[in-house]
């Protein structure tokens, strides 16, 4: 089974550079020794704008005649932005070796070491 999951560029550096072997990670995939986990360099959030219609606001259009407000003439929930996901394109592929149940201390976690299989850099 192969998971793909977000790392931070800190983390994803560490890897990267073999001073890192382990990951903690809360186990809603329920990781398995020989499971393989792309790490993909996650860079945070962007805010950007959707609509084209500059009068729009927060998927609400104002209406002069009403003198109030109506639902978005394109059907958006919200005109004003949306959130997109930004990924540096780095991946790093690696096979659990070992895994360790560390619920006592942090609940649905484990940690596991692992070797690393790959490292791709989109360029």
């Amino acid at each position: 089974m192969t998971h793909h999951v977000k790392i931070a560029p800190i983390h994803y550096e560490e890897i990267a550079s073999g001073r890192k072997n382990f990951e903690i990670r809360f186990n809603d995939r329920n990781y398995k020794v020989g499971d393989i986990v792309a790490l993909e360099e996650y860079l945070g959030q962007r805010i950007s704008p959707t609509c084209p219609d500059r009068y729009c606001c927060d998927g609400l259009k104002y209406d002069e005649r009403q003198g109030d407000y109506n639902p978005c003439p394109l059907g958006r929930q919200s005109c004003f932005e949306y959130t997109k996901d930004i990924y540096s394109g780095k991946s790093i592929y690696v096979k659990i070796t070992d895994i360790f149940d560390i619920s006592d201390v942090m609940t649905n976690y484990v940690a596991f070491t692992f070797k690393i299989i790959n490292i791709k850099e989109r360029k």
